[in-house]
């Protein structure tokens, strides 16, 4: 029987090389009007490995391939540039044909366990490395009875350590290196909203983490369904997280969105024949354009940060369960939507529960975030008391730990006075802004609940002029 420093990656089954190199390669996918690239395990395991790690001949040479064109253009090469490296290398045709049909092989390879391959390549790897400094040990320094070489030894055993590390060591920006035009380029997902999608450079992109202040009652659940109802219609994997509403409730709001009717004639039951009919196409029509809406409810009072990434997870590993079709689909999420943040459970203890938000913002965006699941996620918070019949909301009165605001890219606000309740309006204000421009103020926005209606209204600069006029114009609507 082999040791396991004699065992190369071909010891995990048949197909476990090509589904490595795949996972190296890495994917493209269309994602509404863009494309999403996504070769964030082959940057990081690329000089990691070496071709001793695997058996097939074939593999050995397409690795070689990646290897040495990530050395000098470091980037990660596609199928169509290592078709290209490979005529330009390999004269001989049979080769050139033994080749493609090997890369043919790893491109129809399934992805399904692609998370396992991964964390199980990451560990074979790192074990592997760090035997091979432990045998350079025993073989110029232990078995040679050179124990006063302990500081040698360390060095050595250090290394191999730190570079198990998934951290990328430290780079100087140097010409010719431009690798940050592709892997900065956003990849906005829309919110239906064309002043906002404006505002916010498309909208809200993979890896990004929004903050909305609302006090109860304004329209903050309809915002998040208008949203995930918009991204779904775009092709877009949708998770809808909510925790004072019921799936019966949500499902209400996007059935009216969907088929463009008020929620009180979706649940009129004379009426159900058409709103079942016009839903069902709609629906269909999210289907076939390859989205996917998951509305869940989670509980108020216990629900972590740690239980919505196993919740992401479980659609990933497990998959969603489709009940027309019986069909159990693995899913990852593009969006994912919380309302809200002042319902979730803080890792640790603290007097007052609103003081661990700024922990649990930062948990959020980390989950967000590129170099974890990477999704566009939104987060809802509500507002103080003082933001009640208020025609415009500040950061400052928005509740809870002041951290939140801080963490999140984008920061946006809704208000709304008495007579704009009575009108279905609201004023929105864009408080901070990552990706444009921040300090705007959109005054008397539709913002009708029933008909889960919004549209935005002309734009003005929140100067403090304008902030003054309108307060004043409020105050004088009592004389």
């Amino acid at each position: 029987m082999k040791s396991f420093e004699d065992k190369s990656l071909a010891y995990f089954g048949k197909d476990y090389e090509l589904k490595v190199l795949k996972n190296l390669i890495g994917t493209y996918e269309q994602k509404g009007n863009g494309v999403l690239r996504d070769d964030s395990f082959g940057r990081k395991m690329i000089n990691k490995m070496t071709a001793e790690h695997f058996t097939n001949d074939l593999a050995r040479r397409i690795f070689v391939f990646l290897k040495n064109y990530y050395a000098s253009k470091n980037k990660i090469p596609f199928y169509d540039t290592i078709s290209s490296f490979v005529k330009a290398k390999v004269e001989n045709e049979y080769e050139q044909e033994m080749i493609f049909q090997y890369l043919s092989d790893i491109e129809k390879v399934s992805m399904e366990d692609s998370e396992w391959v991964q964390e199980n390549t990451i560990s074979f790897i790192n074990t592997k490395n760090l035997i091979s400094s432990w045998n350079k040990c025993l073989e110029n320094y232990i078995n040679k009875g050179k124990y006063d070489k302990y500081s040698e030894i360390s060095e050595i055993m250090t290394e191999a350590i730190v570079q198990m590390n998934d951290e990328a060591p430290l780079e100087a920006f140097v010409a010719g290196d431009y690798r940050h035009l592709e892997e900065g380029e956003r990849h906005p997902i829309p919110t239906g909203i064309e002043a906002l999608d404006i505002d916010m450079n498309g909208g809200l992109a993979y890896g990004e983490f929004a903050l909305v202040i609302a006090p109860s009652g304004i329209g903050k659940t309809t915002f998040a369904t208008h949203t995930a109802n918009n991204g779904a219609k775009f092709g877009y994997n949708v998770l809808q997280i909510f925790f004072e509403d019921t799936v019966e409730q949500i499902k209400m709001k996007h059935i009216s969105k969907l088929i463009g009717k008020p929620i009180n004639f979706s649940s009129n039951k004379k009426n159900r024949k058409t709103v079942m009919k016009e839903t069902d196409s709609k629906l269909e029509k999210i289907r076939n354009s390859g989205g996917c809406l998951v509305p869940l409810s989670m509980d108020s009072t216990e629900t972590t940060v740690e239980d919505i990434k196993k919740v992401y997870k479980r659609a990933m590993e497990q998959g969603v369960y489709f009940p027309d079709t019986g069909e159990l689909k693995k899913i990852k999420f593009d969006l994912v939507l919380i309302d809200y943040i002042d319902c979730i459970k803080s890792k640790r203890h603290y007097e007052k529960q609103w003081e661990g938000q700024t922990e649990i913002a930062r948990d959020l965006e980390k989950l967000c975030g590129k170099e974890e699941l990477n999704f566009a996620c939104w987060v809802f918070t509500q507002g103080t008391k003082g933001s009640l019949n208020t025609k415009i909301v500040t950061g400052e009165q928005m509740g809870g730990d002041f951290g939140k605001y801080k963490v999140a890219h984008f920061v946006m606000s809704f208000a709304r006075d008495l007579e704009q309740q009575s009108q279905n309006k609201a004023t929105v204000a864009i408080l901070k802004n990552r990706m444009g421009r921040a300090g705007i103020l959109y005054q008397d926005c539709i913002f009708d609940n029933g008909n889960m209606l919004i549209e935005f209204n002309k734009e003005e600069f929140l100067t403090e002029k304008t902030v003054n006029d309108t307060l004043v114009s409020y105050s004088n609507s009592y004389d």
